[in-house]
């Protein structure tokens, strides 16, 4: 599944290079060379992980010498397989972001995704709601979560179409409206799944969200000059900031992606932070937590 995501993904940006008009072509390459080069070094890392660095490498790799007898050229990742699959997953993960960049670059087409992304998370939604046993977990709410924003996206577009429907008057205001009441239904029935559904942590991550929205829908809408769009943000920083103190003295961790992680997976926290602790400031690559949970659990 992976090679055949990737393969799609890959098969996409060469149709959509091909497709673009120059101006698109331009504007894209102005605005995302800054975010390339920040993606790219995540991947180069991974690829130093893997390469047989004798002084960086883990520990594990002169255990395996001592047990095999003979040398190891061992790396800073205690799995380079996984870290290649790693690597893959997150190549395609940076391809799909920038093909979503350049489909979406043209103002109608960008609408037409966003649509599409409502009746997904609307449909997870239902599901949700239809068997709550079977789909209220991992994914599917997280997906539902981010549907309110999604959703919240597409009825404030809405607006924005008819408060400049006489700009284009072949918008009729009948499907406007219409538009609007679906865009509505679908933050109604994800905002009641999440409700029901999700956790403490998720309830407050999708809060902080809706801020954050709130605050860049305000910031957009009304001119307020410098000082007034730095008072709307402050406090969605703050929050943020109080959010990160907050959780990992609440939990007695030391990550914060652990302090989120839930009290259901009290064991697996435990042993995730004793692998954490283990780790050299170069990391210990993909796959470390497979590898070495059966060592650290004993």
């Amino acid at each position: 599944m992976q090679g055949l995501v990737a393969g799609i993904v890959t098969i996409a940006l060469v149709i959509t290079g091909r497709s673009l008009r120059p101006s698109e072509t331009k504007f894209l390459i102005s605005t995302g060379w800054p975010l390339a080069a920040v993606a790219a070094f995540p991947a180069l890392w991974v690829l130093v992980q893997v390469l047989p660095l004798r002084v960086l490498a883990h520990p594990i790799w002169k255990s395996a010498e001592a047990a095999l007898g003979h040398p190891v050229a061992g790396g800073i990742s205690v799995d380079p397989g996984a870290s290649v699959i790693a690597l893959g997953q997150y190549i395609s993960g940076i391809g799909v972001a920038f093909l979503s960049a350049a489909v979406a670059i043209e103002r109608q087409r960008a609408e037409w995704i966003l649509f599409a992304l409502t009746a997904a998370v609307t449909a997870a939604a239902l599901m949700m709601l239809a068997r709550p046993a079977t789909f209220a977990g991992g994914q599917t709410i997280d997906c539902v979560a981010m549907g309110i924003i999604i959703a919240g996206a597409a009825c404030i577009r809405t607006i924005e179409r008819y408060e400049t429907r006489r700009s284009s008057p072949q918008r009729s205001v009948p499907v406007l409206v219409w538009t609007f009441v679906a865009c509505s239904a679908a933050l109604a029935i994800c905002g009641a799944a999440v409700m029901l559904s999700a956790t403490r942590e998720i309830l407050i991550a999708t809060g902080y969200g809706i801020f954050a929205f709130t605050c860049i829908s305000i910031i957009r809408r009304f001119a307020l000059g410098a000082i007034g769009n730095t008072a709307i943000a402050a406090p969605a920083l703050g929050a943020a900031i109080l959010l990160l103190a907050y959780y990992p003295a609440e939990r007695g961790t030391s990550s914060v992606t652990l302090a989120f992680a839930g009290a259901s997976n009290a064991s697996r926290i435990a042993l995730s932070e004793r692998v954490l602790y283990d780790a050299p400031l170069v990391g210990t690559g993909a796959g470390t937590f497979a590898a070495l949970a059966p060592i650290s659990s004993r």
